[in-house]
């Protein structure tokens, strides 16, 4: 019953989130910046889950539906979503406590290197994707700074209120 809950859960998440990004947050209304928010699910997601497989597969598949609904390369969000998940999972009892301040300072962390990968990667292959900002790394970094705790306290909220119901 409880994984077919975690299923439910990740599906709702995943669909008010596919929703808000291609609705309200495609208006690039702070800065010209489009919010990343998969990438804040997913570290959330990290240091809930205590099966790595099931974690793995979740983080593809959000990989997955990103290259699709974006004109990047195909393949790269679902490496960085599955490498994210990892990185996090693996160090998240060693390094990390399950605080809410560690869970935004690492949301932080890896929306900037994942920004930064991207951009990278497109400037050495000058391959034309859209860039979440015009060359202004401070007003990203101020934008992930405001919403990270907004994002990851609704979505612990709605996390606690759905994983954690006692069975009947």
């Amino acid at each position: 019953m409880q994984n077919i809950r975690i299923f439910l859960y990740l599906l709702f998440v995943s669909f008010i989130i596919l929703v808000l990004q291609n609705t309200i947050f495609s208006l690039k209304f702070f800065a010209n910046i489009k919010p990343e928010l998969f990438t804040l699910l997913i570290v959330n997601y990290a240091f809930y889950e205590k099966n790595k497989l099931r974690g793995y597969a979740y983080s593809s598949f959000v990989g997955f539906l990103e290259d699709i609904l974006t004109n990047q390369i195909f393949g790269l969000n679902i490496f960085l979503k599955s490498l994210i998940f990892l990185i996090v999972f693996v160090l998240k009892e060693k390094l990390f406590s399950n605080s809410f301040i560690f869970k935004c300072f690492t949301g932080i962390i890896f929306n900037q290197l994942e920004f930064w990968f991207i951009y990278g990667l497109t400037s050495i292959f000058s391959i034309s994707i859209f860039l979440p900002f015009n060359d202004n790394f401070v007003n990203y970094s101020l934008f992930y700074i405001l919403i990270t705790p907004i994002f990851l306290y609704f979505i612990n909220k709605i996390e606690k209120r759905f994983l954690t119901k006692n069975e009947s």
